[in-house]
């Protein structure tokens, strides 16, 4: 036996439709003119008066009883907006259905500049911003390099060079006893020039090449060396046009350096003790692990740029207007981004400020670019109907708190709260979307560039030369 339908599925298909009509607005800007019938107005009434006729209580009237005129006399403004607000906001979605508009962000609505009529229909407008039409170029089969690059013996050993020079220590060295290659010193700086006198009473730097008040000291391994306690090194270079200090720019200057302490850098052997202290067994097993580990890399290395030569295809390829709104909008939460960046690295603010015009040109560009790949990774998703499940969503939140020592159920709290498990999920899908092309690409193996090579000592010292200033400063 079927069922009756219900009063409300039998308004709902007698309701009168709506009337739509969309206009161009600006770059992918719609304006939607809706026209509710009046008939819907005034179903909308009788609802909402019927509710408040079972609740009002009307003196001298028993609840559900009261005269609909009493109730419209007392109740008639809050009545009012709510069958506003009622019919606003059913017929605004349906409107944006009826006319197939795949829509960005929320529409712009005055919601209070619109007066429901005491006769006839209801009008009232909105604007949208609208998808961009983006015609895709071919993905079968498109031409990738892909650099061939082993994990050889010397690379190995550069690696293992590396973590030897960063577990140095420092001991420090007698009055007597003069600066070696790689040593630290702490000395007093001045600084003098055209308009400049700068004293700091405490700087660190390295028998190599190094850094006072942000300008470069290239020569610095010579002209420390062999240098003791109490001695005075006058070092004279020009300021460079991108200091910090706009006043220094550019201007001869003299940096008086003088040494209040020597520290000796002890490197420790590579030894069968060495490997143990790493936590290995034997210097072979060390570097095995290392070979192993260089050996990942390498390859999700090669995988990562595949993948931006098919990024950077689609965008050669591709050509549309974009939203502005939404450029905006993204504009703002790049640049707010970049500042965030800029201070956790210690960058004053003023500074930052100083930069707002270059970031913010930098940050639309940025903004535009990731924007116009979204669009385009998207469409492909929607054309191949390429999909991310929860498994994959949940897999990808783990190796995130793995990298942060959290538990992945607490990550995925964290993610969701502030809104970036979203995020997580769309890099998941335009992966996806980019490695289904690489599956069709036709991909030519070429011989990765040679970089030039710099003895392993001097990189690692390079990189070492903050922490062990660090260590002397403790």
């Amino acid at each position: 036996m079927s069922e009756e339908p219900t009063a409300t599925e039998e308004t709902q298909e007698e309701k009168t439709p709506i009337s739509v009509v969309v206009e161009d607005s600006g770059t992918l800007k719609k304006k939607v003119t809706v026209t509710v019938p009046a008939d819907r107005i005034t179903a909308k009434r009788d609802e909402l008066y019927g509710e408040l006729n079972t609740s009002a209580v009307i003196p001298g009237f028993r609840v559900g009883h009261a005269p609909r005129r009493l109730l419209e006399k007392r109740f008639g403004k809050e009545v009012g907006t709510d069958v506003r607000n009622g019919l606003v906001g059913d017929s605004l979605g349906e409107a944006i259905e009826d006319a197939e508009l795949k829509t960005l962000g929320e529409p712009e609505l005055k919601i209070d500049d619109i007066v429901i009529p005491e006769q006839g229909d209801l009008e009232y407008s909105f604007e949208v911003e609208v998808e961009p039409e983006v015609e895709m170029p071919e993905l079968d089969g498109i031409e990738l390099k892909k650099e061939t690059e082993t994990v050889d013996e010397a690379k190995i050993d550069d690696y293992i060079e590396n973590i030897r020079q960063g577990q140095a220590r420092y001991t420090e060295a007698a009055e007597s006893e003069p600066a070696q290659e790689g040593d630290s010193i702490v000395a007093s700086a001045k600084i003098t020039g055209d308009g400049i006198e700068f004293e700091n009473p405490r700087v660190m730097l390295r028998v190599a090449p190094s850094y006072v008040e942000g300008i470069a000291l290239p020569e610095a391994a010579n002209d420390l060396l062999g240098k003791k306690t109490g001695d005075v090194v006058t070092i004279k270079t020009t300021v460079p046009e991108s200091h910090a200090k706009e006043d220094w720019q550019n201007k001869e200057v003299s940096i008086e350096l003088t040494v209040n302490k020597v520290s000796h850098r002890h490197v420790p052997e590579l030894n069968e003790e060495f490997a143990k202290q790493m936590g290995f067994d034997s210097i072979a097993e060390l570097k095995k692990y290392v070979g192993e580990r260089l050996e990942a890399n390498l390859e999700s290395q090669t995988q990562q740029k595949l993948r931006q030569q098919v990024c950077d295809y689609l965008l050669e390829k591709t050509s549309f207007e974009m939203p502005e709104g939404l450029l905006k909008r993204q504009t703002a939460y790049t640049l707010q981004r970049q500042v965030i960046n800029l201070m956790q690295m210690g960058v004053p603010q003023e500074k930052v400020l100083e930069r707002k015009a270059e970031m913010e040109s930098s940050a639309r560009e940025e903004a535009h670019k990731s924007l116009r790949l979204s669009f385009i990774l998207g469409k492909v998703a929607e054309k191949n109907k390429t999909e991310v499940n929860e498994s994959e969503i949940n897999s990808r939140v783990a190796q995130i708190a793995m990298q942060y020592g959290r538990r992945p159920e607490r990550m995925r709290q964290e993610l969701a709260a502030d809104g970036s498990l979203g995020q997580v999920a769309q890099a998941l899908l335009e992966e996806k979307v980019i490695d289904s092309i690489l599956e069709t690409a036709k991909i030519e193996e070429v011989a990765a560039a040679k970089a030039e090579k710099k003895p392993a000592a001097k990189k690692a010292a390079k990189k070492t030369a903050k922490k062990a200033e660090k260590k002397d400063a403790e």
